[in-house]
């Protein structure tokens, strides 16, 4: 459940940079980004407006009732990406109880998040964008300890479709691709000849509310 992870960084970053405690810490954070780039007053904005409003972290496409700006984490590819040969992953250890499962099967996946930004401002917009990715970039070392291997950036502008966005909303997807191992324990596999099936059961059909007379035999 990567998507329980990337909510956990995001929103434990957001509350602990959006305390006015730790105000050097965010000065700090998005300095790193901006300050070669734009001047100290605007930086200065950026902190202000962070401590102010901090964005929302939801998973799923955000609602009506989600409070502006947000981070929305949505799940947009699972594919299978390689399969081990019999799907077989592996087996307990002699010392681990016995009343687990000796055996495991899956495979592994290469699965796609969308980090959506939603803010009703262009600079809020980008500075948060870039606050997603600082996160992380930043955090590696725990991506990589819950099994999420390998991830990989991207990012893009989304058009705005009036359809669903009010005219003063702008979008930012910042996309982690990654793998990860998926596993089942054996005991899980139904017997197939229990889930056979061995005939066709009519009792009777109904049309508009007109019973049509079939019975079985």
């Amino acid at each position: 459940m990567a998507e329980r992870v990337f909510q956990a960084l995001l929103r434990s970053e957001v509350e602990r940079l959006s305390d006015r405690a730790n105000d050097a810490d965010l000065r700090r954070f998005l300095g790193h980004f901006f300050d070669p780039l734009i001047t100290v007053e605007e930086r200065n904005s950026y902190v202000e407006n962070f401590q102010k409003q901090p964005p929302t972290v939801t998973l799923g496409y955000p609602r009506t009732s989600t409070r502006l700006p947000c981070l929305a984490i949505i799940l947009e590819q699972d594919s299978e990406a390689e399969k081990p040969l019999g799907s077989y992953l592996g087996q307990t250890t002699p010392n681990e109880s016995r009343d687990r499962a000796e055996e495991y099967i899956g495979s592994m996946y290469e699965q796609t998040y969308g980090i959506f930004v939603y803010a009703e401002h262009p600079d809020v917009c980008i500075y948060l964008y870039h606050f997603a990715k600082a996160v992380m970039l930043g955090s590696h070392v725990t991506l990589h300890e819950c099994g999420i291997i390998d991830p990989r950036y991207n990012g893009n502008e989304m058009q705005p479709n009036e359809m669903y966005l009010p005219e003063n909303m702008f979008v930012r997807r910042l996309g982690v691709t990654f793998r990860s191992l998926a596993s089942a324990p054996l005991l899980l596999t139904p017997d197939p000849a229990r889930a056979r099936i061995a005939g066709v059961h009519r009792s009777d059909t109904v049309v508009s509310g007109v019973v049509g007379g079939v019975r079985s035999k």
